[in-house]
């Protein structure tokens, strides 16, 4: 995945390890970022990256199904928003960086619908962004985002569908104005509506480098700037 790189943490206990139908799965204890989830040899997420409390109560619904599988049977315009934060594009998972997932997306959103898509690292991985916006673009009739995380070096794209015009970079109910949102036991650690619109704001070479970003005919919008 990462060609050339490569990243380690200490195992001080393996708490499991399989096979699912689709990939090898580890979990373990880390030294230093507590459990870690690894698909194909591959980090997926670890304790030390959450910053929310933790949940007490959990509802899951189980879906015995691939999300392609799943979509395909969704009638359309059915969701208002769509979030995929799916593993990275190798295996059984490339099919969720190719354009019939995205139609079948596109499908199920009403119209003004919102996808929000796990979009890899601008680092690593420029070519899979390209892509990914160069697809996006002509299934998405609305309009097309990348925005970048600094928490870390993984972006996502957001799309909306053609109707209701969506403003991603200003936040529809800002948290400052949530009541008791200044309360110390309330207050986010990270998320504030100026991070919100400074997630837009992208590096020169990334600009640069990804030429989707310029010149398309779907307006896109860079740090109030129409590309």
């Amino acid at each position: 995945m990462y060609a050339g790189e490569a990243h380690s943490l200490e195992v001080e206990e393996i708490l499991y390890e399989g096979k699912s139908d689709y990939q090898e799965v580890l979990v373990f204890q880390s030294s230093s970022y507590g459990k870690v989830l690894v698909l194909d040899g591959i980090v997926q997420l670890t304790e030390k990256d959450e910053l929310h409390n933790s949940r007490y109560r959990l509802i899951m619904t189980s879906l015995i199904q691939t999300a392609v599988e799943f979509l395909q049977r969704t009638p359309a315009g059915k969701y208002d928003a769509i979030i995929v934060d799916s593993s990275d594009p190798v295996g059984p998972a490339l099919e969720l960086v190719e354009k019939p997932f995205f139609e079948t997306i596109a499908r199920a959103l009403r119209p003004g619908g919102v996808l929000c898509n796990m979009a890899e690292s601008m680092w690593l991985h420029t070519h899979l962004i390209e892509d990914m916006i160069s697809i996006c673009r002509e299934t998405f009739k609305g309009s097309v985002h990348y925005a970048w995380a600094s928490v870390g070096v993984i972006g996502f794209v957001l799309c909306s569908t053609e109707g209701p015009g969506v403003d991603f970079l200003n936040p529809v109910n800002p948290i400052e104005e949530v009541d008791g949102a200044g309360n110390h036991k309330r207050e986010l650690r990270f998320y504030n509506s100026e991070m919100h619109r400074a997630a837009f704001a992208l590096p020169n070479f990334l600009k640069r480098e990804v030429s989707l970003l310029r010149g398309a005919t779907v307006p896109f919008l860079v740090r109030g700037e129409l590309m």
